[in-house]
């Protein structure tokens, strides 16, 4: 029988994989068993490809069911994917050995994301790990771990001394109740009996530490197959997918990672003897590329702050606390900015890795990737800021596959509002490629082979499922920007139907917005907005029609849907600028402002609607207030026409003198009570407004009276009149304004 040695190591552990490494070429097998799902192994022989660069992840998923999967990454500093590629140089046999990812996968998904798989050890009530730390004076069993192993340069018995760790720490804590960590082992130890039986005579198992004593415990092949026996099973199938290092980390919110993989990294292709120079240079200058100052000096004195704090600690060199402690004192003088960002780029990493194109994966991923190379949008783990200019034909390609890739929920770029760039042939994204993207993906597969036809596909089933016409208007918004043109005669037809039949007025007012953008930048975007234009003038004329009797008797919640509904009409009929639809809208408006039974959030709304446009003045306006303000309103009537009426800007009450005065001998002529009552809907209110806003408000409230004096006295008029001779002169007027 063929000797067999088993490697206790932490995953993605960089002093692991060192020893490890080292081992193995003392050790020379012919056969390498690693921790990892059985079903995955033939994802295994791609390791040696060209072109596969870490971080990646074995992707294992349910061919039935997509979104049962688990990923299972690898960096360039983990043991397994360093034994793998030992194996692979050598011409080695190469296993996995763990419990196949098809068993569980068909257990029903938990509730808690899985974090076992990468700790040193199972959750416990009562870690022993941290007992352990804490009797060595280290504040987590993380840091005691990374100070006794993955800092270690010496690896001589350090498999022995884990072996003997781990094998204590078990019996102490009889840790054996979690039924898929039994599971797992007895897979294991089947799996080693099975090659020690090929007659592989020396075998190499690299797992976690804690499942040494396991692999090692005396058990009999029946009891074990006893174990495994009945478990239901999915067809599964692998590959491999990029991944992150943010992904990797605990900062992440994936439980089975390291806090500091970027670190990891450094540890990995650095010496102990340059290993902090080495960092800090690093430190200085990404603070250099983010503008903040880092000189030569102070690296130096980081440094030697950084060896002093070792050397007071009694430790044979610095580690992550003591260069992180140091660049506090030195680099960053304490302040927060520069050490997050030293954490995110550094200590965590923005590193994504690559993975192949002939690696096989499913149609839809070889057409997205094909399309990020032909577009030049590579995948990217920072947040990147992408603005389009949809006059060029490369950058409408990289818009429509955008919004393609949204209506599949593969939410790689959010689009943004932007300041100064609405109703412009400019488009702002921001992008960030996550590794679930890479399953989303493959769930998404099922609509089509390429990014155009799943999202058709998946398009016209909404299409045909959706049960509103606000839903179907969203749906066919995005079908135009996605210029999937083959089903939009089928999505435009569906919507005249639903509009035929909505009787709803709210609901045809949200509809609007999104068929008014398409109209209004359709031939921007190159999409026929003839198609969308019958509709929209039906919708538009019907909810017109209705919006009077809409208004009316509404309850506050209502009341609230419907001023919403009521601005993004509002901003249709502002986009469009039709002065028969305007002529129209407005005359609804003024309906509704002349009602007395609508509810006063909207009543106060529409009037500040109308003023805007200039339908009615500021003494309208004023009259209006005043009446909202009578004697017979409640405070928190009053309110809710006052919040309607100011929603969004503060603007017209430094013009408007009248509307000053009517807000400010209301507000005046409260009691305590009803003013304590009203005042969380005043402050809702003016906290939409700008910082300018409140401040000159605030400037007029100071003032006697509270008139427009604070204005009026900003104006210098000695200034103002010094330029008038030269203005005369270059008008060609003389004093008393003739030519």
């Amino acid at each position: 029988m063929g000797e067999v040695r088993i490697f206790g190591i932490r995953h993605h552990g960089p002093g692991s994989s060192r020893s490890l490494l080292s081992a193995l070429s003392a050790f020379q097998p012919d056969a390498v068993l690693i921790e990892a799902p059985a079903d995955a192994e033939a994802g295994l022989q791609f390791v040696g490809r060209t072109g596969l660069v870490p971080p990646v992840a074995l992707l294992v998923y349910a061919l039935d069911h997509p979104t049962r999967s688990n990923f299972y990454p690898q960096t360039i500093f983990s043991p397994e994917w360093n034994a793998a590629q030992f194996a692979f140089s050598n011409g080695l046999i190469l296993r996995a050995i763990d419990l196949p990812a098809a068993i569980r996968l068909a257990d029903p998904p938990s509730e808690e994301p899985e974090d076992s798989e990468d700790k040193l050890l199972p959750t416990t009530n009562q870690d022993p790990f941290t007992l352990l730390a804490e009797a060595s004076g280290y504040a987590d069993g993380e840091s005691w771990w990374e100070h006794l192993v993955e800092e270690r340069s010496d690896p001589t018995d350090l498999f022995q001394a884990i072996t003997e760790l781990m094998t204590s720490l078990r019996e102490a804590t009889r840790e054996d109740s979690d039924p898929w960590e039994v599971r797992r082992e007895a897979h294991m130890r089947l799996a080693v009996r099975k090659a020690e039986s090929e007659g592989f005579s020396r075998i190499a198992v690299v797992c976690g530490a804690w499942h040494v004593p396991a692999l090692l415990k005396k058990s009999s092949v029946s009891a074990d197959q006893s174990t495994l026996k009945g478990l239901p099973k999915l067809k599964t199938t692998a590959t491999w997918v990029p991944y992150t290092y943010e992904r990797i980390s605990y900062a992440s919110g994936y439980g089975a990672g390291i806090r500091s993989p970027g670190y990891y990294e450094h540890l990995w292709h650095s010496s102990p003897e340059t290993m902090a120079q080495r960092w800090l240079l690093k430190t200085a200058r990404l603070l250099r590329e983010e503008g903040f100052d880092a000189s030569t000096a102070s690296v130096i004195e980081a440094v030697r702050l950084a060896d002093a704090l070792s050397a007071v600690r009694d430790r044979p060199m610095p580690g992550l606390r003591e260069l992180a402690d140091a660049t506090r004192s030195v680099l960053t003088n304490g302040h927060e900015e520069p050490l997050q960002i030293i954490h995110r780029k550094l200590i965590v990493g923005v590193r994504i890795g690559q993975v192949p194109s002939d690696i096989p994966t499913v149609p839809l991923q070889s057409d997205l990737e094909s399309l990020q190379k032909r577009l030049r949008l590579k995948p990217e783990a920072l947040e990147r800021k992408l603005e389009l200019d949809l006059r060029n034909e490369n950058d409408l390609e990289r818009s429509h596959l955008l919004h393609r890739l949204a209506i599949l929920k593969i939410e790689w770029g959010h689009i943004q509002t932007v300041s100064g760039k609405r109703g412009t042939f400019h488009e702002h994204w921001l992008l960030r490629w996550q590794p679930e993207m890479a399953m989303h993906v493959i769930e998404a597969s099922r609509w089509g082979g390429t990014v155009e036809a799943a999202s058709s596909a998946k398009a016209l089933e909404h299409a045909k499922s959706a049960d509103s016409l606000p839903a179907l208007t969203s749906l066919a918004h995005d079908v135009l920007l996605a210029a999937l043109d083959s089903i939009v005669p089928e999505v435009m037809h569906r919507l005249e139907d639903a509009a035929a039949a909505a009787t709803d007025t709210r609901s045809l007012l949200e509809a609007l917005p999104a068929l008014g953008r398409v109209m209004r930048y359709g031939d921007v975007r190159k999409t026929s907005a003839e198609s969308v234009g019958h509709v929209f003038s039906s919708i538009f004329v019907r909810a017109c029609v209705g919006l009077p009797a809409a208004t009316a008797q509404l309850d506050n919640e209502a009341a609230a849907l419907m001023v919403v509904a009521i601005d993004g009409a509002q901003s249709v009929v502002s986009l469009i600028a039709d002065a028969e639809r305007e002529q129209l809208w407005f005359d609804a408006l003024q309906v509704v402002g002349d009602r007395a039974d609508v509810h006063r959030l909207v009543s106060g709304r529409v009037v500040r609607l109308l003023l805007d446009s200039g339908r009615v003045d500021s003494d309208d306006a004023s009259m209006k207030l005043s009446l909202a303000a009578s004697v017979g309103a409640t405070p928190s009537e009053t309110a809710a026409w006052i919040e309607g009426f100011l929603a969004g800007s503060g603007a017209v009450l430094l013009h408007h003198d009248k509307l000053w005065n009517v807000l400010d001998e209301w507000v005046s002529s409260l009691a305590e009570e009803p003013f304590m009552e009203i005042l969380p809907l005043l402050r809702r209110t003016f906290s939409t407004y700008s910082k300018g806003e409140r401040r000159q408000l605030g400037e007029r409230v100071r003032e006697p009276g509270g008139t427009s004096k604070a204005i009026e006295e900003s104006l210098d008029e000695i200034r103002a009149e010094r330029p008038l001779p030269l203005i005369r002169l270059m008008l060609g007027i003389g004093e008393t304004g003739d030519r």
